[in-house]
């Protein structure tokens, strides 16, 4: 009727074992972002005006469907762990199809797909990169840059209402990303 002792202990490391693992996993599903996922879908004027109203850079990334490849490596490079989640906290990322909206494209100066642009909330340009940037380094780049980006209107009022103003760093120099063809 009893079960022995040795039999608990193995009952007992299984379930510890088991819902370790289930932990793991349901934390690395988290983390896990299709790259589709990433975008907002709104066109353009609207990610202008939610980037002002969230006090957000937007994050334009212009693609064309004749890149598929590189199209490819770039959306994965931006839904890895340590990328999506940064942008889709910070920013406001839009994609831009070069053939649906070439006069944006133009504004941009966009002369080859991937290209990625940071535009700072009042519109001035903060990066870009060409290509397919490397993972870990577009990983340190964005970060940075993003945590020289404004803070949001409603972190400033209430550091305000403390008498401790957040301090803004300046700008990291334009254009320092990676290519990888």
């Amino acid at each position: 009727m009893f079960s022995s002792p040795r039999k608990i202990l193995l009952t007992v490391s299984t379930a510890c074992t088991l819902s370790s693992m289930l932990a793991s996993c349901s934390s690395t599903a988290q983390q896990v972002v299709a790259p589709t996922d990433l975008f907002r879908e709104i066109g353009y004027e609207d990610a202008i005006y939610l980037s002002r109203a969230e006090t957000k850079p937007l994050f334009l990334f212009f693609d064309n469907d004749a890149a598929k490849e590189r199209q490819k490596r770039a959306l994965r490079t931006l839904a890895s762990p340590k990328i999506a989640p940064v942008l889709r906290e910070r920013t406001v990322c839009l994609r831009i199809d070069i053939a649906d909206l070439p006069d944006i494209a133009k504004k941009y100066h966009v002369t080859r797909v991937p290209l990625l642009i940071l535009v700072a909330p009042d519109g001035h340009e903060m990066s870009r990169w060409s290509g397919t940037p490397k993972a870990e380094t577009f990983s340190k780049e964005i970060t940075t840059l993003l945590s020289s980006a404004p803070v949001k209107a409603e972190q400033h009022a209430s550091s305000e209402s403390t008498g401790h103003a957040a301090q803004q760093q300046p700008s990291p120099e334009q254009g320092q990303g990676t290519e990888e063809q």
